[in-house]
């Protein structure tokens, strides 16, 4: 998703709020004019451009706040990864091949699975995330219970 256009934002506000000054001072106008008899369309014309002077700013903050923004990046950001079409590609691999990952983590949790008896499987790499963030890229650890019943992962996120 791209991030709004907040000049163009700004300039259409800026255009609503004019429009709406401009509709005050016309029914304004018509209000104390009795030539052209516009005391009900003149009243219309205020009542309409102080309605739009009240919700434009309500409007602007709310569909454009930061955290609707950043909502907004999000679920798009969780669409292109976990999208039915995507396929996700699974390799085994070392730890050495990954050097930039926190082995403490991994050695001392492995050890802590172990002599609870879970038996040690091997290193998997999510190869599609790893492409989509190369700056996260990290391995899950796997276990499995010696009944090959409970499976365990060990995954830390740099």
């Amino acid at each position: 998703m791209r991030k709004p256009n907040v000049r163009r934002i700004n300039r259409i506000f800026g255009i609503i709020y004019w429009c709406c000054v401009g509709l005050i001072i016309v029914g304004v106008s018509l209000a104390m004019n009795r030539a052209l008899g516009g005391y009900g369309v003149g009243f219309a014309c205020i009542g309409v451009g102080i309605a739009g002077l009240m919700v434009a700013p309500k409007i602007r903050r709310r569909r454009y706040a930061p955290e609707v923004v950043a909502a907004r990046f999000s679920y798009e950001l969780r669409k292109s990864v976990f999208a039915d079409d995507q396929v996700h590609e699974h390799r085994i691999l070392s730890s050495e091949d990954l050097p930039a990952v926190d082995h403490y983590f991994y050695d001392t949790n492995q050890a802590i699975l172990i002599n609870n008896g879970f038996q040690f499987l091997g290193n998997v790499e999510n190869v599609f995330l790893s492409k989509k963030f190369p700056h996260l890229r990290t391995y899950t650890r796997a276990f499995s219970s010696p009944d090959e019943i409970v499976v365990a992962g060990l995954r830390h996120q740099p």
